[in-house]
């Protein structure tokens, strides 16, 4: 089972109608005109929970209304009690 949680500047990926347009990697254009919003339904609907930190969301100045629905949110004091739970833990 695959989590993901979306911290720091990441947490941005959560809010509704973020548009993909001029996202390069390795120097190419990404899918022009895609929204990332729907990236993360995506995953959802793959049965994928996805968790943002919600000290990181305030601090960007992002509310829970600003959100995909569905995004769980996660505080910054169970952060390790969280990823405790799991036997790999991706960052980056």
């Amino acid at each position: 089972q695959m989590t993901i949680l979306l911290a720091e500047d990441a947490v941005n990926y959560g809010v509704r109608g973020q548009e993909g347009t001029g996202i390069k990697i390795a120097g190419a254009p990404v899918q022009p005109g895609f929204l990332i919003e729907t990236d993360v339904q995506s995953v959802q609907q793959a049965n994928i929970p996805v968790y943002a930190v919600r000290e990181d969301l305030e601090e960007r100045g992002l509310a829970q209304g600003d959100l995909v629905p569905g995004l769980k949110l996660l505080s910054r004091r169970e952060y390790g009690k969280f990823v405790d739970q799991f036997d790999v833990v991706w960052n980056w």
